[in-house]
C-alpha cells in the first residue's frame, strides 16, 4: 500500500489534470475541486508549499486579498482598519451594496473584488 501511495504522489498536479479533465470536462466544479486536493496532498506529500511550486521568491508570487463578509457597514469598516490590505474582495447580495461600497471606499483605496454571489440580476 506504501508504494500505491508513493507512486500516487509522484504523478506532478499539472499530470493528472491532464489525465482526467477529459473524464470531467462537463463538470469543472469536480475537476476543481479533486485538482485542489490533489495539490494539497501533494506538497505536504513532499513537505513543501504550494507557493514554492511556482516560485522561489516572495516577488513573484501574485497578491491576494482579504475577504469582508456581509454585515453591518461599521463591523466591515472595523474589519478594513484592522487588517489593512492592498485588496479586499467584497462580500455583497443585499439592498445596501452601494451604501456599502461608498462607506468602505470612503476609509481605504484598496482594490476591491465584488463578490455578490449571483444576487445581483442585470
Amino acid at each position: 500500500m506504501k508504494h500505491l501511495v508513493e507512486a500516487s504522489f509522484g504523478v506532478h498536479p499539472s499530470e493528472l489534470w491532464e489525465l482526467i479533465e477529459p473524464l470531467l470536462k462537463h463538470d469543472y466544479f469536480t475537476l476543481c475541486a479533486i485538482d485542489c486536493a490533489y495539490w494539497n496532498f501533494y506538497v505536504k506529500f513532499h513537505k513543501k508549499t504550494i507557493r514554492s511550486f511556482w516560485s522561489d521568491s516572495d516577488g513573484d508570487c501574485p497578491l491576494i486579498n482579504f475577504t469582508i463578509g456581509i454585515g453591518s457597514l461599521d463591523v466591515m469598516k472595523q474589519k478594513i482598519l484592522d487588517k489593512p490590505w492592498p485588496i479586499y474582495k467584497i462580500k455583497l447580495g443585499i439592498k445596501d451594496d452601494t451604501v456599502i461600497i461608498k462607506g468602505l471606499r470612503s476609509i481605504t483605496d484598496a482594490l476591491f473584488r465584488i463578490d455578490a454571489n449571483c444576487a445581483w440580476t442585470v
